[in-house]
């Protein structure tokens, strides 16, 4: 089984999510994403970076290394919109671009 998240403990109550930092991909994901969507465009690049402080300054870091694609670890599993203007859902069908995410018209079976 693969590592799914990393989590670090810190000493401070003080915890920093990083739910869209991943870049993993299962198999099945991968070969089903449409070409735009392979560059993993809705992927938070540089937060791990952007927080790289926070480990030395005491704080927990929990950080995903499965993309979005496999799973959005924080959305609700009720689908419900987190924001006006739609929701991604626990794994996003469709590009925040507007685009969709998968070729639905593959053929995945082993």
């Amino acid at each position: 089984m693969h590592k799914v998240l990393s989590f670090h403990q810190g000493r401070l109550p003080l915890l920093i999510s990083m739910p869209h930092a991943g870049l993993g991909l299962t198999p099945a994901v991968r070969d089903g994403l449409v070409d735009q969507a392979r560059s993993l465009p809705d992927t938070d690049w540089h937060i791990p970076q952007l927080y790289d402080f926070a480990r030395e300054m005491g704080a927990s870091v929990v950080a995903a290394h499965y993309s979005r694609f496999v799973i959005d670890l924080n959305r609700p599993d009720d689908v419900k919109p987190l924001y006006a203007g739609g929701t991604t859902g626990l794994y996003p069908a469709t590009l925040f671009a507007g685009k969709a995410g998968y070729d639905l018209t593959r053929d995945l079976t082993p």
